[in-house]
């Protein structure tokens, strides 16, 4: 073999050896785009079953409610029935005593159907009001539903958003009463704190309150001096009326930050520590800004 077609040869080699190290990157950079897009998927996966978790167990409170209601609708069943059982018994009684019938006797009855009745008037009331329930769980499942549809991936978009007040409330209510030795808590106005039932607090529970206090408002003076009755509460006013928070005992953290069309909030609630440290500059930032009456 001459040295020319050995030059050739290891020319050719070396083509090879390029082509192989192309084939090699393309491979990498493949098999990267595919590890990305699996992990994606999942991110996905994990997202629809959280979803499809809390529709099961809205179904399942639904279907615990609607079972009550059957429970309800046979105890009436069964009260009616015995409504007319007695005044089966009053009509014979009637006809075989005529005018000799004891009239104590019909008194009793009357007082009996009466109190069965006022009975029967109680079990359609709470029927009423689980009804309401149904509906209120009907809503928030449609709404569940509605943001789930709308998130882009594992991000909730808070802008258009909905929440109502009570119910901001009533998740800071129940973080209040577990609360041990500390709290703070920051709400637009004093008088969304008459929703809160600060006097059951603990009296051991140091409060740290900011809000709009206005000493022009009279409301306002009444609610000052009703809740600085209590020798564990400490206020300031906060003029600003854009949040509501409370955290507690260090561990718990709940905000709602105010948005610019009514019931608009982007809220959040976590106990994770990091998390607590991060946002801890918000809560202190309330009370440092909050002003003493």
């Amino acid at each position: 073999m001459s040295n020319s077609e050995i030059e050739d040869l290891k020319r050719e080699l070396a083509e090879k050896e390029k082509e192989l190290e192309e084939l090699r990157r393309t491979f990498i950079e493949y098999k990267n785009v595919s590890d990305s897009l699996s992990e994606q998927i999942k991110l996905k996966d994990n997202q629809i079953n959280t979803i499809n978790t809390t529709i099961k167990t809205k179904d399942d409170l639904i279907k615990t409610i609607q079972d009550s209601i059957r429970l309800k609708d046979s105890q009436i069943d069964a009260l009616q029935k015995t409504v007319e059982t007695k005044n089966k018994t009053i009509d014979d009684l009637s006809q075989q005593l005529g005018s000799t019938i004891n009239e104590s006797v019909l008194k009793e009855k009357d007082k009996k159907i009466a109190e069965l009745e006022s009975e029967l008037g109680k079990l359609n009331e709470e029927l009423a009001t689980t009804d309401d329930e149904i509906e209120q769980l009907s809503n928030e499942l449609e709404k569940m539903q509605s943001k789930a549809s709308r998130t882009g991936g594992p991000f909730i978009d808070f802008t258009e958003i909905e929440i109502d007040s009570e119910e901001i409330i009533k998740k800071m209510k129940e973080i209040l009463l577990n609360a041990l030795h500390s709290v703070s808590i920051s709400t637009p106005s004093i008088s969304d704190l008459q929703d809160l039932d600060l006097f059951e607090v603990k009296s051991s529970v140091n409060m740290r309150i900011s809000c709009l206090i206005d000493p022009s408002v009279e409301e306002h003076i009444d609610l000052l001096e009703e809740f600085e009755s209590l020798d564990n509460i400490n206020m300031r006013s906060y003029e600003s009326e854009d949040r509501w928070l409370i955290f507690r005992d260090g561990e718990e953290l709940f905000f709602c930050a105010v948005g610019t069309k009514p019931n608009n909030y982007l809220a959040f609630y976590t106990k994770d520590s990091a998390h607590i440290k991060l946002f801890n500059s918000l809560i202190t930032e309330t009370w440092l800004r909050s002003r003493k009456v």
